[in-house]
């Protein structure tokens, strides 16, 4: 994923509807972890600890 501003603006939930994984990569570590894993999201980012 590149660094684009409308990637800090996806919705984790509405994204349920669209993907078949509930997975998303951040390389560079752009997304907010905090609001991907309450929505049952699993985001993975190199370098930044694993939530919960």
């Amino acid at each position: 994923m590149a660094q684009e501003p409308q990637h800090q603006e996806l919705d984790p939930a509405a994204l349920a509807t669209v993907v078949r994984k509930p997975a998303m990569v951040d390389a560079r570590n752009t997304l907010d972890a905090q609001a991907w894993h309450p929505a049952g999201r699993r985001l993975c980012a190199p370098g930044r600890p694993r939530p919960g």
